[in-house]
């Protein structure tokens, strides 16, 4: 009689492991064996916190790639030029600078307008010289009479000369 009852106590002890596997697989297993969107929407609902996280972070990451993409392309095409503060600025045409290369004392929009009978951006062009769709620069130089002065610049497009006429 013991022996039987202990058979029983055994098998009930196995149904109820078995019934614990069952729900062990039903838990960690079945859900795998779902469509993705189910097995989605069944995360959201058990862990909305750490979905609400994720997705918070995610969206700040994006907005962030999103902002340094606009600044790292960056147009490099020279689009018009300027003489500011003795200084020869070249700027793409959303208006950033690219370039700045010193020129001298009195190099300056203000001061050569009050000196010069004509706009002294008629001294300053771009163009695509060499035909390689990026434009270079052309400065004259000397404008105001100083003989060791007079000369044409042609700079690239990164502001390296690339040849001077003096």
């Amino acid at each position: 009689m013991r022996e039987l009852s202990l058979r029983a106590l055994e098998s009930k002890h196995s149904a109820e492991i078995a019934r614990g596997a069952i729900d062990a697989y039903a838990e960690v297993i079945e859900p795998y064996r779902r469509p993705i969107i189910q097995r989605f929407v069944r995360y959201i609902r058990f862990h909305p916190l750490q979905f609400a996280g994720a997705t918070s972070l995610a969206a700040a990451l994006f907005v962030l790639a999103v902002l340094n993409l606009q600044t790292v392309v960056k147009d490099k095409n020279p689009a018009y030029t300027r003489a500011r503060e003795e200084f020869l600025v070249v700027y793409n045409k959303e208006g950033q600078e690219l370039w700045r290369k010193h020129i001298g004392v009195h190099y300056d929009q203000n001061y050569l307008s009050s000196r010069l009978q004509r706009d002294p951006e008629n001294y300053l062009a771009t163009a695509d010289v060499d035909g390689d769709r990026r434009n270079e620069v052309i400065a004259v130089f000397g404008f105001l009479g100083t003989a060791d002065r007079r000369s044409i610049f042609c700079y690239d497009h990164d502001g390296a000369t690339r040849s001077a006429v003096v």
